[in-house]
């Protein structure tokens, strides 16, 4: 994540907007689902 955030950030004209797309759709749901886990395991 942070290093797409680089690169989005840093070489904007140069982006492949398929990448982007491939990963919204296809490795954030997962990180998301990964966050709440986290987050659950943490509270009292």
């Amino acid at each position: 994540m942070y290093r797409m955030r680089n690169r989005i950030s840093h070489e904007y004209f140069g982006l492949d907007h398929a990448i982007i797309w491939r990963v919204a759709t296809q490795h954030l749901p997962a990180n998301y689902q990964d966050v709440l886990t986290i987050i659950a395991s943490e509270k009292p």
